[in-house]
């Protein structure tokens, strides 16, 4: 692929040009110079790092310092991170609480699309820096993998061209699919039904499972998952939010008059008995139990922790048990789907706080990630331990795909690597072959990735901070009533007859404006 060739073109700048880091202070030994040394430093240096720990890592580790990927890291650069983790589902309030105490760490991970006003905010609350200047003198990796891939280029930069971030990037596209619709292969098979392509398939098989399978909630799924996904949605060409339509314009699903027939299948649906009666206030636990007891015989979930975790549940307690893929749906046989999941290139990144005294380490201590041995540990760990090189491929070793501990695929990886997460890095194809290496995981891999979802999401486009401001104001009440209404028309206690003064509510909320904010930012956005 083009990053690796790009990688490569880093490491060789990165080797011609070694004249880094002016007027650094090592926390451990007082004020050292580091101008002219190269990783790894002669002498210790310490940053601090704020990071979310990832609930994998947690399971064994309170620490990413008592991983061996960060103890290889520390070998190799000389640089020692003092890692800071908020409490696991409280990253969001510990975020906001470190900002507005204004204690921030050298180095921070966040998904800046959670900072009301994103980015561009972010820099001009001075929370973040910029960064173009130090990445031009400290960072010739992410500077050659951002120059031979502009989509990505896009994305870690400002509508003026001001780099913020070192990114999480996703190298295939295929990597940014890792969920849809699933349902019992084994219970297809013995009723002699196809998988379900249309809407009518769907109403069919779901009525199957229900009146001969005995499934008291054939169709069961977390909400957020189910609306978010764009599952039965996108066959009425429309998205539960903001979309990009065939045209590129910016449209609000939610107001448009094929909405209202997608609200009246899933209103069917749930008279019928066909949706999961509690679907408005499941969990991912109760989801669970439903699938594995034969109650339901359809969800929605991911191809690791839903579609292989329920593969594993079940493989010593029904061997005919076989959840596969579905794709998803469309109104008539042969058409492509125009919408499904799909996640930007980009994820949750790396930042620099103005409050690091050594900005020009941390930048060259993050260029790491991007350059051809950060890649190969931040994806596959350590040569040797938790993987080998077979035929010119990375394949991890039992210790990480069967951990003598009895560890999951995931907790044994995350101590190595961050490819099953995210991190300062290039995520490599590879690794979803290992980590997804069920046939079902395998098939939903191609299956969800057949969608045109790519040309339709809305793009990572920073609205200015005032356009922030006021498009956060407005959504704020049009999501709450929307959301309401939703589940109103479906449960039945608002009819659909008032879908029209729905939408004219809409209208009077002021998301008009709200579309146009969002319709501006793209145009930026694409200009870049």
């Amino acid at each position: 692929m083009s990053w690796k060739k790009a990688v490569g073109l880093g490491v060789a700048i990165c080797i011609a040009g070694t004249t880094f880091l002016t007027g650094c202070t090592s926390s451990e030994g007082g004020n050292t110079s580091v101008e002219n040394m190269e990783f790894p430093l002669k002498e210790s240096v310490t940053l601090t790092y704020w990071m979310p720990l990832n609930a994998s890592v947690s399971k064994n580790h309170s620490n990413m310092n008592d991983t061996k990927l960060y103890q290889e890291l520390e070998k190799r650069t000389g640089v020692k991170m003092e890692f800071q983790h908020p409490p696991l589902g409280q990253e969001k309030e510990q975020f906001n609480l470190m900002v507005a105490s204004n204690e921030l760490p050298d180095i921070y991970e966040y998904d800046m699309l959670l900072y009301q006003g994103g980015a561009q905010k972010a820099l001009d609350d001075e929370i973040i820096i910029p960064l173009n200047e130090l990445m031009e003198k400290y960072a010739p990796n992410l500077t050659a993998v951002l120059k031979q891939n502009p989509e990505w280029d896009k994305n870690v930069k400002t509508d003026d061209g001001t780099y913020f971030t070192f990114p999480f990037i996703r190298g295939d596209d295929r990597l940014r699919v890792y969920a849809g619709a699933m349902l019992r292969q084994d219970w297809l098979d013995e009723l002699g039904l196809s998988v379900p392509e249309t809407i009518s398939d769907w109403e069919t098989v779901l009525t199957a499972f229900k009146e001969q399978k005995g499934a008291t909630n054939p169709f069961s799924f977390e909400l957020k998952k189910f609306k978010l996904y764009n599952i039965v949605a996108g066959a009425y060409g429309v998205a539960n939010d903001m979309f990009l339509d065939d045209d590129g314009t910016v449209q609000f699903g939610p107001m448009m008059p094929a909405y209202k027939e997608y609200l009246t299948t899933l209103k069917r649906w749930y008279d019928k008995g066909l949706l999961d009666r509690d679907f408005a206030t499941s969990d991912g636990a109760a989801v669970t139990s439903k699938i594995t007891t034969g109650k339901a015989g359809a969800t929605v979930g991911g191809s690791g922790g839903n579609l292989g975790n329920y593969m594993n549940l079940m493989k010593n307690q029904d061997s005919k048990f076989n959840l596969m893929p579905a794709p998803y749906p469309t109104l008539n046989q042969g058409e492509r789907p125009k919408f499904g999941q799909i996640d930007p290139a980009s994820g949750q990144n790396a930042f620099i706080s103005p409050m690091c005294k050594q900005p020009e380490l941390a930048v060259k201590y993050l260029d790491y990630g991007y350059s051809e041995e950060g890649h190969m540990l931040f994806n596959f760990g350590i040569e040797g331990q938790s993987y080998t090189m077979q035929d010119g491929k990375p394949i991890y070793t039992q210790e990480i795909s069967n951990h003598p501990a009895g560890w999951g695929f995931a907790e044994s990886l995350t101590q190595y690597a961050r490819a099953s997460s995210n991190g300062a890095f290039v995520q490599d194809y590879d690794y979803i072959e290992q980590y997804c290496s069920l046939p079902q995981q395998q098939a939903a891999i191609n299956i969800w990735s057949d969608t045109d979802a790519k040309k339709h999401v809305m793009p990572p486009a920073t609205p200015t901070t005032e356009e922030s401001q006021r498009y956060a104001q407005l959504m704020a009440d049009i999501d709450t009533y929307c959301e309401e209404m939703y589940l109103k028309f479906i449960l039945g206690s608002e009819s659909l007859d008032k879908f029209d003064a729905y939408v004219q509510h809409i209208k009077e909320m002021g998301i008009e404006e709200a579309i146009k904010i969002q319709q501006e930012a793209v145009g930026r956005y694409n200009q870049r």
